[in-house]
Parts: C-alpha cells; sequence; structure tokens
C-alpha cells in the first residue's frame, strides 16, 4: 500500500485518531485512499505540474494499473483526485481492443473525468501492442473512440528504430515506418484523427451518472459495458461529487445496482437493462431494419445536441439502421468500424416569440420565470383592456413593433425585465373571448413549455406558438453517394441551403431537392428554412368553440419539428 511519512501525520490532524488505531474502523479504507491520493499527487504530480506552469508546459501521464480499480486505488490512492495533478491527463491504451466486451471502458472514464476538471484536453498511448495485422480502419475507430473521452492528443507508445527492438519486447509490433506497407498514406488517417480530436472539446449530455467506487472494482466494467449495449450515454462521477446535469445516478452496492433518485435496487445488470426503459425513457437511439435496438454501436449525445455514433464492430459490408430523437427517425448506413455523427441542429426565430396569455375564468394566469428575461408585454387597446402584472398596474407606451401591419394598430406595448420566479397576470378590465384577438400577448427571446419561461436555447424547444420565418442550420457530411434529400416539413412552406446555395423551395409534396454533385461526399453547412402559417401564435383556440358553434372545426396540427434529412442513395 502507499505511503508516507507525512501519513500518520496527516491522518491524525483531518480525522482526529490515530492511523494504526484506526485500521479497523469502516471508513478506514476510504478516509485512507482519499488521503494518499491527496498525498501521491501533491508530493510528486503537483511539484512536477507547478515547474511545468512556471515553464509554460503541460504536465501530462497516466497513472498505474487503469483498467483495475483495486489495483489503481493500491497504486495511487483516490485514481480520480491524483489525475488531476496533471495539466493534461492521460490513459494508456496500447492493446487496440474496440469491442464493446473488452474495450478499457474504465480506462477512458476515469481518465475523461480528469480531462474534465484539468480543460486542457487529454493524451492517449495507441496502438503499440498491435496486433501487426490492423487495417486502417481500426486505427481510425480507435482515433474516434478516444475522442468520444476527450482526447485530442495521440502518441504511438513504443516503436523502435529498427526491429532489434523487438528482442526485449517480443510482444510490442507496430512499426510506425515505411516497413509497414500502407504508411505512406496514414496522412490521410491523420486527417481523420483530426476530426476525432474535435469531439473532445465537446461537452457531452449523459443520462446517467456511475460513481467510481474502489468497493465496485470487479462490477464496473460490466455495468459500463451492459449500459453501452443498451445504448445510455453515461459518465463517472467522483464518489463525493454531486451531479450537474439532472441525471439519474448509478452506485454499486452490497445490495446491488442503486439508482439514487428513483431509489430501487437491481441484483445485476441485466436486470437494471430490462427495468430502465420505463424509469428512463431513451432521448437518443439506435435500431436496425427490425426496430431492435443495434449492438456492437458506441452512442454519445453531446451538449450542442449532436450524436456521435461509433460501430465497434468488425463485420464486413454496412447495415442500413434507424437514428431516433427529436421525435423523428433518420435512416443511415453503417460499416463495420466507421464513425458518422448527426449534427445539434440550430434553430433560430427570425422574429420574437410569442405566447399568447390564456387567463383562467378569474382572470388570472400565472407563469414561472427560469431565469430574468426581458419581456414585452402587448396589450390589446380595443375594447379597453387593463392588466396588472404581480398585483401592479401595467400600461402599454408604445408600438409592438413585433406584431404585423394588421395587428399592430390595436395593441401597446409595455417592455420589463422580470425577475426569475412566480409571477401572475391578472386581466383587470376587458374582455378575452376573440379567438384571434387576445387581450394580451407576451413576445421575446424566450422559450415556453408547460408554464415555464427560459432562455431560448435554439434547440427547437418552447417555440410551439411562434409564427414567422425559423432556420434550421448544422453542419453535416453528406454521403458520397447521395443523390437526394427530403424532409418531413408538415406541410410548410420550406427552402433548402447548402452552404448559402438556394437548392429551392417547395410548398408541398414532395419535398424533396436533389444534390448537386459538387456537394456529394463534403461536409457542408446545411440550413432549412421554413415559413410557418400564422395560427400557432394564436395558441389553443379549440376552448372558444362555442363561439364557432356550428362553423368550428378542429386547428390544423402545426408542429415546430427538429427535422432530420432523409438521404436518397445511388
Amino acid at each position: 500500500m502507499p505511503y508516507s511519512p507525512e501519513l500518520e501525520i496527516e491522518y491524525l490532524a483531518r480525522y482526529s485518531v490515530d492511523f494504526r488505531a484506526d485500521l479497523k474502523h469502516p471508513d478506514f479504507k476510504a478516509r485512507y485512499d482519499q488521503l494518499a491520493g491527496e498525498l501521491f499527487r501533491r508530493n510528486f504530480f503537483d511539484k512536477i505540474r507547478n515547474w511545468c506552469d512556471e515553464h509554460k508546459l503541460l504536465f501530462t501521464g497516466h497513472l498505474l494499473e487503469e483498467h483495475n480499480i483495486k489495483e489503481a486505488h493500491i497504486a495511487s490512492g483516490d485514481p480520480l483526485k491524483a489525475t488531476i495533478g496533471l495539466s493534461m491527463p492521460g490513459v494508456d491504451e496500447i492493446f487496440t481492443r474496440i469491442g464493446v466486451d473488452d474495450f478499457e471502458w474504465v480506462t477512458f472514464a476515469a481518465g475523461h473525468w480528469g480531462i474534465k476538471q484539468r480543460g486542457n484536453g487529454g493524451l492517449a498511448e495507441l496502438f503499440a501492442l498491435g496486433p501487426a495485422d490492423m487495417p486502417p480502419s481500426r486505427l481510425n475507430a480507435m482515433f474516434h473512440m478516444a475522442g468520444m473521452f476527450g482526447v485530442n492528443h495521440y502518441v504511438l507508445a513504443v516503436s523502435a528504430l529498427d526491429f532489434r527492438g523487438n528482442v526485449p519486447k517480443p510482444g510490442y509490433f507496430f512499426p510506425a515506418t515505411l516497413d509497414q506497407p500502407y504508411f505512406a498514406d496514414l496522412k490521410i488517417l491523420s486527417e481523420d484523427a483530426g476530426e476525432a480530436a474535435v469531439l473532445a472539446s465537446k461537452n457531452s449530455a449523459p443520462e446517467l451518472g456511475v460513481r467510481y467506487l474502489e468497493s465496485c472494482s470487479c462490477k464496473l466494467n460490466e455495468l459500463l459495458k451492459t449500459l453501452v449495449k443498451g445504448q445510455y450515454p453515461w459518465h463517472l462521477l467522483a464518489s463525493d461529487e454531486s451531479p450537474t446535469d439532472e441525471i439519474e445516478v448509478i452506485t454499486l452496492t452490497e445490495n446491488g445496482i442503486h439508482l439514487e433518485y428513483a431509489d430501487c435496487y437491481f441484483a445485476m445488470p441485466g436486470d437494471l437493462l430490462v427495468n430502465l426503459p420505463q424509469l428512463l425513457p431513451r432521448k437518443v437511439w439506435v435500431t436496425d431494419a427490425q426496430d431492435q435496438i443495434v449492438q456492437n454501436i458506441f452512442l454519445k449525445q453531446y451538449a450542442d445536441g449532436s450524436t456521435a455514433i461509433l460501430d465497434l464492430s468488425d463485420r464486413p459490408g454496412c447495415r442500413c439502421l434507424k437514428l431516433h430523437r427529436n421525435n423523428e427517425e433518420a435512416v443511415f448506413e453503417l460499416h463495420g468500424r466507421e464513425f458518422c455523427s448527426f449534427p445539434g441542429w440550430k434553430v433560430e426565430r427570425e422574429s420574437a416569440n410569442t405566447l399568447r396569455v390564456a387567463f383562467d375564468r378569474y382572470g388570472k394566469f400565472e407563469f414561472h420565470a427560469d431565469v430574468p428575461l426581458e419581456l414585452d408585454f402587448a396589450i390589446r387597446t380595443f375594447e379597453g383592456v387593463r392588466i396588472a402584472l404581480d398585483d401592479r398596474e401595467i400600461a402599454g407606451n408604445s408600438a409592438v413593433k413585433w406584431l404585423s401591419d394588421g395587428f399592430r394598430p390595436l395593441y401597446r406595448s409595455f417592455r420589463q425585465t422580470i425577475p426569475a420566479g412566480k409571477h401572475q397576470i391578472t386581466l383587470l378590465e376587458g374582455k378575452d373571448v376573440y379567438p384571434y384577438l387576445p387581450a394580451l400577448w407576451l413576445g421575446g427571446e424566450f422559450g415556453c413549455k408547460n408554464g415555464h419561461l427560459f432562455e431560448d436555447r435554439c434547440n427547437g424547444n418552447g417555440i410551439s406558438e411562434y409564427a414567422g420565418a425559423i432556420n434550421q442550420s448544422g453542419t453535416v457530411k453528406i454521403p458520397a453517394n447521395a443523390i437526394g434529400i427530403s424532409l418531413e416539413c408538415d406541410g410548410l412552406d420550406t427552402e433548402l441551403l447548402i452552404n448559402g446555395e438556394s437548392l429551392g423551395k417547395r410548398l408541398y409534396e414532395p419535398f424533396f431537392w436533389n444534390i448537386p454533385e459538387e456537394f456529394r461526399g463534403k461536409s457542408v453547412e446545411v440550413r432549412i428554412r421554413r415559413l410557418t402559417s400564422i395560427g400557432p401564435m394564436f395558441g389553443n383556440v379549440t376552448r372558444f368553440k362555442n363561439t364557432f358553434k356550428s362553423h368550428y372545426t378542429e386547428q390544423y396540427p402545426i408542429v415546430h419539428r427538429v427535422m432530420e434529412l432523409h438521404y436518397h442513395l445511388i
């Protein structure tokens, strides 16, 4: 076990009990690991890193026994706390194993934890143990897998100058020299490795947090593999770490697998996977032609809404798969070891968002502002509407610029920044009985859902009552054999642009566009511009159905969906 002359002195000072007298205490091992890890980092890593900081260098490396939690604790105390002593934490994976069952999930997950804490990127030692007959696709897959765990720098751990180096290390053989027949073309792989490194800087959006505890050493890797097979994105949490995201947290205990917020236990990872869809519905997933969850892929979701998928199989040919997200399906093909990504679409309005204030029978409307927001209160002047905000009457004092010409003369605007929290609007005077002439609209740069107003995150959420132009944009790589794109546009006026070039407008089916040859096989900027009908800004007019009497018809369902591209392939 790691030891330092300072250990017993520090232990007594921290826990007010003698180190040797505390050996049988149930918390001794956790206390020891925490302290040993800190001393290891302080006396070794921190000193070197401080020197590197002074000389404007990044200190990198990796810990011992990364793949085995119990051994890692013996070598480093608390490995997660130790690894942040490096300014660029790294990992060691020299076997090039990328299958679901043999990949070092714990190694890369622990490295990723330190990489996120330090914020300087990460390093991976790769490929030294070969095997010697690796095809380039396997190297490319490893680069992308490393990138999905925050690694953006790579080194070849062992490459002898000549083959006498194979004598003392007979198991190491992966020549990064002209002896490798495809060596001269590795520059192509280098370009793909650069694309993989871009993944490292992106913030992930996990659905589960899994605690890194020594007590779960023999079970953690099996749990992580099971979650990968079930396509549930996860990340590691330190033993004492609180998640920053609203996610479920898993802790491996003596009583089984514990879901902390659901407060339920499962005996085995397989039991968890069977029950998890009811407790945590999937947000993103991939199925095959039979609508079954696809095996042998690694799926990761990012905070910008993008999705990364890496095939971990060595299968020949390709599979026809479907990505499910945003309540849409995107059909795509995936070869063995291939990496593909789907963009995090940016959805932007060209004018203010609107919310029709739906007063109850007592003339009240309550909402919650999740953050401070500047709101425009468009108060109807026709028939003398009077409004109070939080028991204080407000009056329109300027024109409502974001309303169209037909409405603008009938409304006046009151603008105010409201604090976060609960608010109430009261209809003091006037009627709200006209389906298409509301007593009050709210306008501004916000999203709204279930009575909550929040900052518009430009992801398509919270704009269900918006009427106007919507731009959905993102960077995509168009397949080389794609000849056309079709979209599910809900019958809206839609224009498709690639790299700023309009491919034309469509007002009705088929919403199909031919792809010019110069864009095929290229990464391009795609923009989809839609023009809605005026209907959404009136909210749910079905509550006025008595007004319509026999002429009333159901509203046409307008959906401001985030669309996926459907490619037509040769």
